[in-house]
């Protein structure tokens, strides 16, 4: 669920909330197809969130969601 300042996150599985996605200015927010990402919306910036959740003995250095985009690129300033 979109609010003012945060995106609220839950698991489709087990129904358990998550740790809410905190980023204040965002107009939309969309799913990859696989979930694993959410890309987003502000004015002026494209902000995109790893989403993937693995099991705790998954040796994966980047398995933990820390709430920091992975990508965060300013959008141009005038509309083509």
């Amino acid at each position: 669920m979109l609010r003012e300042k945060e995106v609220e996150r839950i698991d489709t599985v087990t129904g358990a909330r998550l740790e809410p996605l905190f980023q204040s200015g965002l107009t939309e927010v969309s799913f990859s197809p696989d979930s694993a990402f959410l890309a987003g919306l502000t004015n002026d910036r494209l902000l995109l969130w790893r989403n993937v959740r693995r099991s705790p003995d998954a040796p994966d250095l980047f398995d933990e969601y820390d709430g920091n985009p992975v990508l965060n690129v300013p959008l141009p300033q005038e509309k083509p």
